[in-house]
């Protein structure tokens, strides 16, 4: 819910500043707190946390499989060792003795 919906609930024991302003151990009279839960009550929300659960769910499978595709290159994708000198190791398969 956006604060702007409670900014006019003033809290008198803090000092008469709105509710927004308050910490979780706040005090509050009974009128003002139940005047927070009304609003709340009556919000008519456009939209909610949990329509945005597949989106999430898909950015992470994304995400796992690009982390996943870079631990584990394909063997097609590897470059052949070279020795320091420049020439193909004895681990390259495509050299010939």
């Amino acid at each position: 819910m956006p604060n702007r919906e409670f900014r006019h609930v003033i809290l008198p024991y803090n000092q008469n500043k709105p509710v927004t302003n308050s910490r979780d151990t706040q005090e509050v009279r009974f009128e003002h707190a139940a005047e927070v839960l009304s609003i709340i009550h009556k919000y008519r929300h456009k939209t909610s946390i949990l329509d945005d659960f597949d989106y999430f769910d898909q950015e992470e499978a994304k995400k796992k499989a690009d982390e996943s595709a870079k631990s584990n290159p394909s063997p097609d994708s590897a470059s052949p060792v070279t020795a320091p000198s420049g020439k193909k190791s004895a681990h390259d398969s495509s050299t010939t003795a």
